[in-house]
């Protein structure tokens, strides 16, 4: 863990973020080694669709900031939540609004990360958002975080194969932006060639 955040200090990430990341980490291994894995391939696989790669990054690092406010009973259970749980760990996407905006984010990364749970056919949270009503960082980010939470270790769960990850994703893909899914498991293919 020490060296992943040595080589987020390494990187040209601001002094507010850095702070966070590491809030993050005292708070919880699992969920700041998710959003590790999460501003990386934010960071790659944006600057392959031509966006700015550091804006990208800082969406994927930040993600689930406002997870420092969910209880740790909750936040580290070690099943899965029960539905009174998971009504409180959807606050995170507030909590997550407010932090960023506190500290000065821009509306380009408050927006992506307060609609990255919202869904392409309207299943999504908080307000039941769909199709191009979500914002384009949104639903990439959305992609990329579902894949990353199926590829990691979870207290309550297995982690599966970047292969299977794909496949689940895929066969939900109504919850998704088709369009950027095709782009970003070409992406993967590419990243995890043998």
């Amino acid at each position: 863990m020490i060296y992943i955040i040595s080589q987020l200090f390494s990187h040209n990430i601001d002094d507010t973020t850095k702070y966070l990341i590491n809030q993050i980490k005292e708070k919880d291994i699992v969920t700041v080694v998710h959003s590790l894995n999460v501003g990386y391939y934010m960071k790659e696989f944006c600057k392959t669709l031509g966006f700015d790669g550091k804006i990208c990054y800082t969406i994927g690092l930040l993600h689930d900031v406002g997870k420092l406010y969910i209880d740790d009973d909750i936040l580290k259970k070690k099943t899965q939540l029960t539905s009174h749980d998971f009504e409180k760990m959807k606050r995170h996407i507030q909590y997550s609004a407010e932090i960023l905006r506190e500290y000065g984010y821009n509306d380009d990364i408050i927006n992506a990360v307060l609609y990255h749970h919202e869904r392409w056919d309207g299943s999504g949270y908080l307000q039941g958002l769909k199709g191009d009503q979500i914002p384009t960082m949104s639903r990439i980010l959305a992609i990329v975080d579902s894949f990353d939470a199926l590829t990691s270790l979870r207290l309550y769960r297995n982690s599966v194969s970047h292969y299977e990850a794909l496949k689940i994703i895929e066969k939900d893909i109504n919850k998704y932006d088709e369009n950027y899914f095709i782009l970003f498991k070409d992406f993967i293919d590419d990243l995890y060639k043998d």
